[in-house]
């Protein structure tokens, strides 16, 4: 696991390599030729491997049978996860190299504050309500209204090209920022700001396409309609990984320099 976090985590500004994309790409392909696989005909070679299909089929069922509850605590956990992993790898980042870059005392800030809890409740909020219950009701009752439920390649392109246009750059980024904002008490057009700052100067665009854009390739022309949303869920925990990273990037420096300042006044 960790062996396939690290590189991603780690990308650099200029966008996510050729090589992390392929990772993706054979997660992706695994778990949707999982969720294909009709119920009765999966072979359960090691307990491992029926450890797995059992949990797909608790999935399947849950996700029929209760959509929106199952979409809301799957997202939000997810979503809290992510941030918790993307927060202890920034510390450890800091521990290792803080020392010799930036001063000690950056280390210590970092190393106070573990977990940043306003954070983490924004990224719950965020996972629950809009990755969750707004995203289940666009993917399996607007997108089947507006595109139909043909699998054909013009409709899948359509599909595509409307969710990582008109939805990810009008709704699903911009909500992202402006949850956090409204949980740190900071106004809207602070989310807002800071949103265009993380476009044009952490290729924020750059990294989220990377990994939608074979994505929803998949959620769209190969996973089925009701699994839709664990699908995503699945693939944006790394996501939300790199997007706490950058979203948060400029509270670290902030943090960092109020604690120089309050060691010169001493």
């Amino acid at each position: 696991f960790n062996i396939m976090i690290t590189p991603i985590y780690s990308t650099s500004s200029q966008g996510v390599s050729p090589m992390h994309t392929l990772l993706f790409m054979i997660i992706m392909i695994s778990l949707t030729h999982a969720l294909n696989q009709p119920l009765h005909t999966r072979k359960h070679t090691t307990k491992l491997h029926y450890a797995f299909n059992e949990a797909v089929s608790l999935v399947d069922t849950l996700y029929q049978t209760a959509p929106y509850t199952s979409a809301f605590v799957t997202c939000g956990i997810k979503a809290s996860a992510a941030d918790i992993f993307a927060q202890t790898q920034e510390n450890r980042i800091f521990d290792s190299n803080g020392r010799q870059q930036m001063n000690e005392e950056s280390t210590v800030v970092l190393k106070n504050n573990q977990v940043d809890i306003l954070r983490n409740v924004a990224f719950v909020i965020y996972g629950g309500f809009y990755q969750g219950l707004a995203q289940q009701y666009i993917y399996t009752t607007l997108f089947p209204r507006w595109f139909g439920d043909s699998n054909d390649f013009p409709t899948i392109a359509a599909e595509v090209l409307f969710d990582l246009t008109i939805v990810s750059l009008c709704v699903c980024l911009p909500i992202a920022y402006l949850t956090k904002a409204m949980i740190f008490g900071k106004s809207w057009e602070d989310g807002l700001m800071k949103y265009f700052g993380d476009m044009k100067h952490r290729n924020l665009l750059g990294k989220y396409y990377s990994i939608w854009l074979p994505a929803q390739c998949c959620t769209f022309g190969l996973v089925p309609e009701h699994l839709r949303i664990p699908f995503i869920a699945m693939i944006s925990f790394f996501w939300l990984i790199i997007l706490s990273q950058v979203s948060s990037s400029e509270d670290v420096v902030d943090d960092i320099n109020v604690s120089r300042i309050e060691r010169n006044r001493r």
